[in-house]
């Protein structure tokens, strides 16, 4: 089946914890598909949150809205940046700190975490 027609407001949308990352983490779900696990999503992390090094089983897009994700080399992505990750394990990134409350627009053709996660 197809993925819907979808229209949202994320501004009405709670801010939902991200439980696999820990506190400081946070997303708002724009749109999933339960036949794939692609999803669109907001994505907050507090400041001062670090991201561990991981990899995604899908591929997934990153469009910064707020703040920055610096890496341990003091690479910053910040507001306004774009970020691909191809899929697979191979493809690790991170571990990320957030500078400031960062916010960023995140789509993923498949499953966020992998199911041994």
């Amino acid at each position: 089946m197809a993925r819907e027609l979808v229209f949202v407001n994320p501004e009405s949308m709670k801010w939902e914890p991200i439980e696999k990352l820990g506190t400081g983490a946070w997303l708002k779900v724009l749109s999933y598909d339960e036949e794939t696990g692609a999803g669109a999503y907001l994505i907050k992390f507090d400041d001062g949150f670090r991201e561990p090094l991981h990899s995604h089983p899908g591929a997934h897009d990153i469009f910064f809205i707020q703040g920055c994700l610096v890496d341990d080399e003091g690479n910053e992505s910040c507001a306004g940046s774009y970020f691909y990750s191809p899929a697979g394990q191979k493809h690790e990134h991170g571990p990320f700190t957030a500078k400031g409350d960062v916010i960023f627009f995140a789509y993923f053709d498949g499953p966020v975490f992998y199911p041994e996660e």
